[in-house]
Order: C-alpha cells, then sequence, then structure tokens
C-alpha cells in the first residue's frame, strides 16, 4: 500500500540462528534450578554503552545469575568485552560505537534489533528476561517470578495509566516472557510493539510497548 511503513529487518536468518544457539548455551548454566530453568537474561551494547555493560555483568555475577547473554552491537564492543574476560555475543548489526540520544534514529533500530532477538530467542524455546545494561541486580530476578505466570513486568512510575497516551509505566527494557510455544500471546506482543514502532517511527519503544499493552487490556 502506497504510503505504509516499510519493514526493515535487521536480522538475518543465520543471526536468529546464532542468537538461539547462544542463548541456549547460556541457559544451560542456569545454578540456581526451579525458576531460572528453561530461561536467559540478555541485554545489549555497543561500545559506547561497554562501562554500563560490565557493571551489568559484575551485578549478575554479585548475584551468582550464570546464565546471562550479553549482546554486543559492534566488532569493538566484542573485542573489549572479550579482553576483559566477559563472554559475549557478537551481532554487528546496531549501533554504531558510541551513546545514542534515546530518540536518535540509530537508537530506535537498536530498539528493532533488540525486539528481532527476543523473539528469534523466544521462538526458538528459551524463555528470556530482557534488562537494559543501566540496570543492576542486586538479588536473583528469578526469585521475584510468581509461579503460573507468563510474564514478569516492572513499573517505573508510581501511578496507573489512564490511556495510551498517559505517563509511560511498563517498562520496554525490563520484563520476563515465557517462550512462545508455552505462550504465543508473549510474542504477539512483541511482534505488535515492532509494528507500533513502525507505524509511529517517532515514538519511543517505551510507548510503543505500553500502547500495545493498554490495547489489549492488560490488567495493571
Amino acid at each position: 500500500v502506497s504510503g505504509a511503513p516499510v519493514h526493515k529487518k535487521f536480522l538475518s536468518q543465520a543471526d536468529e540462528e546464532g542468537l538461539l544457539r547462544a542463548a541456549r548455551e547460556r541457559e544451560a548454566l542456569c545454578t540456581s534450578g526451579g525458576k531460572c530453568e528453561g530461561s536467559v537474561v540478555v541485554a545489549f551494547a555497543n561500545m559506547g554503552y561497554r562501562k554500563f555493560a560490565l557493571n551489568w555483568v559484575l551485578s549478575m555475577r554479585l548475584a551468582e545469575v550464570e546464565n546471562f547473554l550479553l549482546v554486543a552491537l559492534d566488532a569493538p564492543s566484542h573485542s573489549f568485552f572479550t579482553k576483559h574476560k566477559v563472554h559475549s555475543h557478537l551481532l554487528a548489526v546496531g549501533g554504531e560505537g558510541e551513546a545514542l540520544h534515546h530518540q536518535s534514529g540509530a537508537f530506535m533500530d537498536i530498539m528493532h534489533v533488540r525486539m528481532e532477538s527476543l523473539l528469534a530467542i523466544m521462538r526458538g524455546g528459551v524463555s528470556v528476561w530482557l534488562t537494559d545494561v543501566d540496570a543492576i541486580f542486586n538479588n536473583d530476578p528469578f526469585a521475584f517470578l510468581e509461579e503460573g505466570r507468563d510474564a514478569a513486568m516492572v513499573y517505573d512510575t508510581p501511578f496507573l495509566p489512564k490511556g495510551e497516551d498517559s505517563p509511560l509505566m511498563v517498562m520496554a527494557g525490563c520484563f520476563w516472557m515465557r517462550e512462545c510455544g508455552a505462550s504465543p500471546s508473549n510474542c504477539e506482543l512483541l511482534e505488535a510493539t515492532m509494528q507500533h514502532q513502525r507505524e509511529n517511527p517517532s515514538k519511543h519503544d517505551q510507548y510503543s510497548f505500553n500502547a500495545k499493552l493498554y490495547e489489549k487490556g492488560v490488567n495493571y
């Protein structure tokens, strides 16, 4: 249709297969048993966010969480992490090697890369806990998951949203979702979020994420 948003896909099939292999390898490192089984904690960073990423990795290790996957978005960051004895998976498809303004086109691209990556992992049967690299954990995050839930989300404002245009509340950069086979609605939500981003390119991913949650009637 003339004027319709173009779906730009960032990950190739080889990229998706490589991510899934890496996620499965890291998922196998779950040592606490129970709630972390079948899941991997995932974060993304380019060279501009390397110091945040090292801090994030340190918090994972101090919390005794080993089933984490740090995705390096450029070759320099991958080399940097390797030099500092931090395992990372190279996915050189997003980022310009520098910290980016949250409303820049390059930053928006990284948000799409994250969503595509999560979908590739979750479609492969691995549940995902996504975090931004500026998040740190004092305890094992899996301890906070409630039995029988298909998702766990984090609030970043002290009030409830009244609609898709109200102040945003649920973080798009910190949530756990069960894999697609066990919870197809999770992947439908991520796909809908990506579509909303394509239709509203000036909006941050958190806006799209919350808009779709509200539209689906999620009970906050």
